[in-house]
């Protein structure tokens, strides 16, 4: 189904005129009777817009702009050359990794492989009046889009089941001798094979053609990793401090966040993470309850002071506990995953 029958459709289906739908995304109600005949077809953000607001998935409705405008460039061409152009769409779901020059590789029981490779699409949200960036999933895999211009890089990483591995501290570096790290990065799974989906963003040289992409990981289990114990540290307590090596890791407290309804255990630590801050495991509070901390972790830092933040959610404490503990791990190993001569895309 084109693009333009998969808008009137949806639209009808959802009861919405025009002149509403128009509204919903800042347009004109002429650039949707257009797009609908087919006469011109939208910018990729505002299609992102479109198929939020009326459910279409958001893959087929890429999909279906790519031909369409593909099929509007032929018609012009014929016209203008007065000739006959066919077309011939490629084999769906072609690995991309048969296409890359190392793209696979195994260390220590994980398998890496390099997916595909693109320049980022951009979108801009009206509801913050300012650009952003969204991590989106689609039929197609998981994908990020960007306001910058950035490269992507998608990974497959397949490990042994019941054995988890944790990653990060991606970067790439170009053939003239650029060095970028992620700006940032998203990941889905695992599925039935113990396959996880993996993308990060990077700015990259135009004038580059191929690059090195660098790629940590570790393994998470406790049993690879070593333990810095907090015992009985009080919920609500500030500034308690452990040191592992040279790293100072502080614990801040249990705090409830009423913008995204979550607790979270606040840490900070001295230095900008590495790869071997796993996070963290076993926690429970004075009364014995487990909490889970479901890996979600998100992170940010204070360049002046050289200060790291991570906020680890967790379940919502006992009203009558009054201390937690728990083991913040750091990896024995890395994993040094490295892919040379990777593809700038033109």
């Amino acid at each position: 189904m084109s693009s333009s029958q998969m808008v009137t459709e949806y639209r009808k289906r959802m009861k919405l005129t025009q002149e509403r739908l128009a509204d919903k995304i800042n347009v004109s109600r002429q650039t949707i009777a257009m797009w609908e005949t087919a006469k011109q077809f939208p910018s990729d953000h505002v299609a992102i817009l479109v198929s939020r607001v009326l459910g279409i998935n958001e893959g087929e409705l890429m999909d279906g702009l790519c031909w369409d405008r593909l099929h509007q460039r032929i018609d012009q061409l014929e016209k203008q050359y007065n000739a006959k152009i066919t077309i011939k769409r490629k084999k769906e779901k072609k690995e991309m990794a048969g296409l890359l020059p190392n793209a696979t590789q195994t260390i220590d029981d994980v398998t890496l492989t390099v997916t595909q490779i693109y320049k980022s699409i951009y979108w801009v949200d009206p509801t913050e009046n300012r650009s952003s960036g969204v991590i989106a999933s689609s039929r197609h895999g998981l994908r990020l889009y960007h306001t910058d211009e950035r490269l992507i890089v998608h990974l497959l990483r397949q490990t042994l089941d019941g054995v988890e591995f944790w990653g990060d501290r991606y970067y790439i570096e170009d053939n003239l001798g650029n060095q970028f790290t992620s700006h940032g990065s998203a990941g889905e799974g695992p599925d039935a094979e113990s396959a996880y989906q993996m993308a990060a963003s990077y700015s990259y040289s135009p004038e580059a053609t191929s690059f090195t992409l660098r790629y940590d990981t570790v393994k998470k289990n406790e049993a690879a990793c070593d333990a810095l114990l907090f015992a009985n540290v009080p919920i609500d307590g500030q500034g308690i401090t452990q040191t592992f090596n040279d790293d100072i890791i502080t614990y801040n407290g249990v705090h409830y966040d009423e913008r995204i309804d979550r607790y979270e255990i606040h840490l900070a630590h001295n230095i900008a993470r590495e790869v071997r801050h796993v996070g963290i495991a076993a926690i429970t509070d004075d009364l014995g309850n487990h909490h889970d901390s479901n890996g979600m972790t998100s992170w940010g830092d204070d360049r002046d002071t050289g200060t790291f933040f991570e906020k680890v959610k967790v379940n919502q404490p006992d009203s009558n506990a009054t201390s937690i503990s728990f083991k913040y791990l750091f990896a024995r190993t890395i994993l040094p995953f490295e892919f040379r001569d990777l593809p700038l895309p033109s």
